[in-house]
Formats: structure tokens, sequence, C-alpha cells
């Protein structure tokens, strides 16, 4: 049967011939004839057009095939032809999610668990839409999430776990440690709840009580990477730097990709003074979950050390007030290479390191940089310049006060008696990192 025999057979036919030709569609689907299913749908909407399971399956494939905007007007209409059934809700969350937005997404999901409060792939993805609202920074609305998902499966450890973390990280941390004590009551083997447990008494300075947590964790799991990441934090923290990088070691053996676990790596080593392995691990701090620092979407690519001579080279600064001061003395080692270096900053730093080396360019992070062909993140420049304990820039003052700052504060201080001291309380308030994986 062609499609005009069956837009006329739809027509003409009842309620047993739209289920057949849905049936044929899903099978379709199954089979993997997405066009076929498009057609046969279509055909019912012809004959029905508030057919709801063939609006739905519309928007799937639309979804599928990457129109989001036809598949959100496809599945909402389904949604309002059949206000009852949930898996409606649930793929209009899925549109949302891979258009990045989560509260839509959560919102449907949380629909589809209003029409079903046990609706397995509903609580899947709402739980998937917590983790991603939490690694957002977005961590009240994911306690929203997490907890129904936590409600609604009481029994399972991973749910209570994942909804501790998101109380930490929304400053709950009371309501967290009692949510793991609690936990640990009822499954006393279950290694993550320990480990968690141990990161909100380490963040407490309990340093010796989050040992003893991490070391359960790891008799229940020996290879428990986030426990031995913790642990290494916290014996790094006593200063017994070699013991810490064992634990990393035992970590990262378990666990390769755990970002964490080699970020901290790298302090330790750049603590010890081996700098090369020290700065190669660093570069980890970008894989982390939930950090603070985020790289801006450039067009050109990222300098890796290759011949720079008369190019410009943006260089960036990418955490506080004090690694910026510190690290800017580098921007004249890549002025040596012969590249004309653009140094862009937060704006409370402009006036001060405009003082660096005449060769460097200082502007304010808040206004667009100037053309450059290349970037570079300023804590990255240590390992593309290869800086050794023996090459680290020594030339001081490497940084100048501005002379009529200079001359205001000498006369307003002249008259004062005794030694002046100068005293710097804290620097910019710029994103604590979370020491202890979570």
């Amino acid at each position: 049967m062609n499609r005009r025999q069956r837009r006329a057979s739809a027509k003409r036919g009842g309620a047993a011939d739209i289920a057949q030709l849905f049936r044929d569609a899903l099978a379709s689907v199954e089979a993997g004839r997405p066009e076929r299913a498009r057609s046969l749908a279509r055909d019912i909407l012809d004959a029905q057009p508030r057919h709801a399971g063939a609006l739905h399956l519309l928007g799937v494939l639309a979804d599928e095939a990457g129109r989001k905007s036809e598949a959100l007007a496809l599945i909402t209409r389904a949604i309002e032809a059949d206000p009852a059934q949930p898996a409606y809700p649930l793929s209009l969350g899925h549109v949302h999610a891979t258009l990045g937005a989560l509260d839509e997404a959560a919102s449907a999901y949380g629909r589809a668990l209003d029409l079903d409060r046990g609706f397995a792939p509903a609580l899947d993805a709402l739980g998937h839409a917590g983790e991603l609202l939490l690694e957002a920074g977005r961590a009240a609305e994911a306690v929203r999430a997490l907890a129904r998902v936590s409600a609604a499966r009481p029994e399972s450890p991973q749910e209570r776990s994942n909804l501790g973390i998101a109380l930490v990280e929304a400053g709950r941390s009371a309501e967290a440690e009692a949510l793991f004590r609690d936990l640990l009551a009822r499954q006393p083997n279950f290694a993550p709840a320990h480990s968690n447990l141990g990161a909100i008494l380490h963040e407490r300075g309990e340093t010796e009580a989050a040992l003893g947590a991490y070391a359960r964790a790891l008799e229940i799991d020996p290879e428990y990477a986030d426990a031995l990441s913790n642990k290494g934090v916290a014996l790094a923290e006593q200063g017994k730097l070699d013991a810490a990088l064992e634990t990393y070691a035992h970590a990262v053996a378990a666990r390769p990709d755990h970002a964490k676990a080699h970020f901290h790596r790298a302090l330790a080593l750049l603590a010890k003074s081996e700098l090369r392995e020290g700065w190669e691990e660093y570069e980890w701090r970008w894989r982390q979950r939930r950090h603070p620092w985020r790289k801006p979407e450039f067009d050109m690519p990222e300098w890796r050390g290759e011949p720079a001579a008369g190019k410009t080279i943006l260089l960036w600064a990418e955490q506080g007030f004090g690694d910026t001061i510190q690290f800017a003395r580098l921007a004249a080692l890549v002025a040596d290479r012969g590249a004309r270096v653009v140094l862009r900053v937060p704006a409370p730093l402009v006036r001060l390191l405009g003082s660096l080396d005449g060769r460097v360019a200082v502007v304010s992070e808040d206004t667009p940089p100037p053309a450059f062909d290349l970037h570079l993140p300023l804590m990255s420049a240590p390992r593309v310049l290869e800086i050794e304990l023996a090459t680290i820039p020594a030339r001081v003052p490497y940084l100048r006060a501005d002379p009529d700052q200079a001359s205001k504060w000498a006369a307003r201080l002249a008259g004062l008696p005794g030694i002046k001291i100068g005293l710097v309380w804290s620097g910019s308030p710029r994103p604590h990192l979370r020491q202890a994986s979570l």
C-alpha cells in the first residue's frame, strides 16, 4: 500500500486502522526506518490531528534529527492532547537538556513524576539533571532535584549520597553531615559516604577525623580513587608530601582520569620543587568537576612554545590577584621569544601591572582583547617556558608603584611618627577551590 492509499485508508478507517498504523510506525522505528515511521505518523495526523502518540513520535524523531524547535513544539502538542502520559514530559525534558536548558528539563521531569511517582526513566533523568545543575554551580536547584529523587528511592545509598554532595555545595554542610551519618548507620559498608563524611570533617579542620573516615572507606574499597585523593590532600596539609604523592599515585592508578588527584599531585610536586612534572600535572586543573576556572572560548590556538617571533600572544589571568601578580613576571620571558605580548588581567590590577617590562601591553579583562595570534593561560606559562628553579625570573623589582600615588602617600604619611608598615589583609574574593572530592 502506497502513502496515498494509506492516507485514504486512515481517513476512511476507524480506531482500529489508526492503531495499526501507529503500531507500524513504532515498528519502523525499531527496524531503523525513521523516514517510514515519520510518513506513517503524518498519515495518522492527517486523519486525527490530535493523535498524541503520533505527535510525540514525530517530536522524538525531530529531536534525533537535530531539529530541536520542531521537537519542542510537537512534544508540547502531544502533552496538550494527552496530559496524563508521563513519557511525553520526559521526552520534552530530554530535548531541553540537550539544549542546556536545565531548569526547563528538571521541570519537565518533575511533571512526569507528578503523573507517575515511581517512573524510573524520569527519576534517572531528574537525577542526571541534578548532577548537571551541581556542575553548573547551581547547588540550590540541584538540591531540589536530587531531594525528590532521593525521596522516591529512600533505600538507594547513591541517590542519598548525591543529595548530600549537593547540600555541601549549597552551604548546608550540617544537613549533609547528618545525612551521611544516617546513611552509614543504615549501610555502614557504603564507601562513598565515609569519604564524603571525611571531606566535610576535613573542611571543618578536623584532619585526623577525616583521615579516619578515608581509612574506613579504603578498608571497604582499597581502590576507591576519591578517598585516596582526599587522603592525599590531608597528608599534604600535614606536610607529609612523600606519603601524599604515594597516595595520589595510587588514586591515579586506580582511576587514570581522576582530575582532582592529578591536580593535587601537581601541588605536592611543586611544593617539593619538582617543577617540570608539577606544571605538567597542573594542566589537569581544567578537567576537574565543579572547579572555579573556565577557559575563554578564543578562536585563536593556544601557544605551545613553538617559535612566535612577530606574533602577538595574549597571556590571560585565570586565578586570583596574588597568582596574577606573581606570575606576571613571566610575560617578559615570552617577549624574549620575539613575540608581542598582551597581558589581560582583572581591571584593578591594570595600573600596577602596567609597570611591567615595557614590551608588555596590559589590558583589562572587562574589555575585549586586541587582535592576537596565540593565547596562553598565565598559570600555564611555566610549563610552556620550561621553568626550572634556576630559571625562575629573579629580576627585582619587576613592579613599581605609580609615582603620583607614591608621592601622595608619602605626603599623607609624612607627619606620622614611627615606622610605617603596610599590611595586606586578604586577596581578591575569587571562588575557593574545594580541596576534597565529593
